[in-house]
C-alpha cells in the first residue's frame, strides 16, 4: 500500500489529510506533529481582552485522524531526505511514498532583545502572558511592531499586529483606560500605507489615536524601548511579530530551500525537482503576485492543489492544478470586523460592521466543530458584544 507523510497538525495539513482521503481512499496517510493539538491562530487576539481563554482555541485532532482513516505519529521532524522519501524524526524514522510538508515556519531572532518582546502569533503562552501583563499595567505606552523578510515579503504576519492594535484600544476604552495609555504601530518599509486596504487600515488607527510610524526597520529591543532606524520609542509593553522563515529542519535536509529559507516549491505547491512532494502555508515560498500573504486560508488553498496533485502522481498521472491566490481577512476589533478580500482580479474591502465579527466567530467555530472529538465539542462562546462591559478581572489602580 502506498504511503503518505503529512508534516504538520495545523490548517495546511489538517487540510491536506482530508483532500487525500477524499480523493484516494486506498492510500495510508500518516500525519507528523509534536501533539495532536490543533490551534485556531487566528482568533488568538481576542485572548488578551479576555473574550477567549487559551483553551477556547484548541483540540485534540486524533479523534478526526482516525475517522479519516490516518495514522498519528508523534514528534519533531529533524530531517527529510532521500529526495522526500525519508522523514526522519526524533521518535523514529518514517518510509513515504508521498510529502506533504505544512509544518508552519520559524521565527529566527533577527532583532537583538527579543526576549523583551511579546509575539501575538507566538501560541498559547505568549497570549496568556501577554494579557496578564497588561492586566497589570495601571498605564503606560504599548507599542506594536512586525518585521519582513526581504528575500521573501509574504513571510511577515502584519495583519495580526494591525488587528491586536484594534482590540487593545477597544479593549482599553471599554475598561475605561484608554486615557491613562498611549499606543504605537511601527511598520516596516514593505508595508505600503499609501495604497489598498492597509491604508485604510492605518487611517482608522490614526482616528483612533493610535500613532502609525510607517517605514520603520525595528533595529532592537529593550525592556522599556523599540529602537528603530529612525527613532526611539519609550515601550511599557511591546508586541512583535518577527519575520518567517522555513522549517528549521530544512539546513539538515536535502529539499531544496530558497534564499529565504522557505522550501522551494512551483506553482502546482510541488517541490522543486522532486516528485511526490510538495510544501504548503508558511513552510513554503510561492512564485506569484507580490500582495500573496501567509495566513490559515492560503495555507487551506494551497494545501488542497497540493493533495490533489500528489493524488494523481501516485495514480501514474502528470500533476495540472495550479495554486489559486487569494486573501482573506477579517480584521477584529472586538464586536466589529472589517472584511479584506484580493484575487488577481482586484481587491475590495467592507468597513467594520457586527456582520464582520460574526463571521470571525462563525470561522472559528467551524473549524473547531470540524477537528474536535466527536461527543467533546469546544465549548461554544459567544461573540463579544457591540457595547463593552465592565472588565470581568480586577485592573490595577492609579
Amino acid at each position: 500500500m502506498l504511503h503518505v507523510v503529512v508534516i504538520g497538525a495545523g490548517f495546511g495539513g489538517l487540510k491536506a489529510v482530508e483532500e487525500l482521503r477524499t480523493r484516494h481512499a486506498g492510500v495510508a496517510i500518516t500525519l507528523v506533529a509534536p501533539g495532536p493539538r490543533f490551534l485556531y491562530w487566528p482568533n488568538l487576539v481576542w485572548v488578551p481582552s479576555g473574550w477567549r481563554e487559551p483553551e477556547d482555541l484548541t483540540c485534540d485532532v486524533r479523534d478526526w485522524l482516525f475517522r479519516r482513516r490516518a495514522a498519528y505519529h508523534e514528534g519533531r521532524v529533524v530531517a527529510v531526505r532521500d529526495g522526500g522519501r525519508s522523514v526522519v524524526t526524533d521518535s523514529g524514522a518514517l518510509v513515504a511514498d508521498g510529502l506533504v510538508v505544512a509544518s508552519g515556519a520559524t521565527t529566527p531572532a533577527a532583532v537583538p532583545g527579543t526576549e523583551h518582546v511579546y509575539a501575538i502569533c507566538g501560541g498559547l503562552d505568549a497570549a496568556r502572558a501577554m494579557r496578564d501583563r497588561l492586566r497589570a499595567l495601571a498605564g503606560g505606552r504599548l507599542v506594536l511592531g512586525f518585521a519582513d523578510n526581504p528575500a521573501h515579503p509574504p513571510a511577515a504576519r502584519g495583519t495580526p499586529v494591525l488587528e491586536l492594535a484594534f482590540t487593545l484600544d477597544e479593549q482599553l476604552r471599554r475598561e475605561r483606560r484608554r486615557a491613562r495609555f498611549r499606543l504605537d504601530v511601527v511598520l516596516p518599509p514593505s508595508a505600503d500605507v499609501a495604497h489598498g486596504a492597509l491604508a485604510g487600515l492605518a487611517t482608522r488607527l490614526r482616528a483612533r489615536g493610535v500613532a502609525v510610524h510607517p517605514g520603520r526597520r525595528i533595529e532592537r529591543f529593550a525592556a522599556d524601548r523599540v529602537v528603530t532606524d529612525r527613532e526611539s520609542l519609550a515601550s511599557d509593553l511591546t508586541v512583535f511579530s518577527p519575520a518567517m522563515s522555513g522549517p528549521a529542519w530544512l539546513a539538515e535536509s536535502d529539499l531544496p530551500a530558497t534564499a529565504s529559507g522557505h522550501v522551494a516549491v512551483d506553482a502546482r505547491a510541488r517541490v522543486d525537482g522532486l516528485e511526490r512532494v510538495y510544501a504548503v502555508g508558511d513552510a513554503a515560498a510561492f512564485p506569484g503576485p507580490a500582495w500573496q500573504t501567509k495566513q490559515a486560508h492560503t495555507a487551506e488553498l494551497q494545501a488542497e492543489t497540493a493533495a490533489r496533485n500528489l493524488a494523481r502522481e501516485l495514480d501514474g498521472r502528470a500533476p495540472r492544478e495550479r495554486v489559486r491566490h487569494e486573501v482573506v481577512h477579517v480584521v477584529d476589533g472586538l464586536g466589529h470586523g472589517a472584511f479584506v478580500f484580493r484575487d488577481g482580479r482586484g481587491e475590495w474591502a467592507l468597513p467594520p460592521t457586527r456582520l464582520g465579527h460574526y463571521l470571525k466567530l462563525g470561522l472559528e467555530r467551524e473549524a473547531l466543530r470540524k477537528y474536535a472529538p466527536r461527543g467533546r465539542r469546544p465549548r461554544a462562546r459567544g461573540a463579544v458584544p457591540a457595547a463593552g462591559p465592565r472588565p470581568r478581572f480586577p485592573l490595577p489602580r492609579l
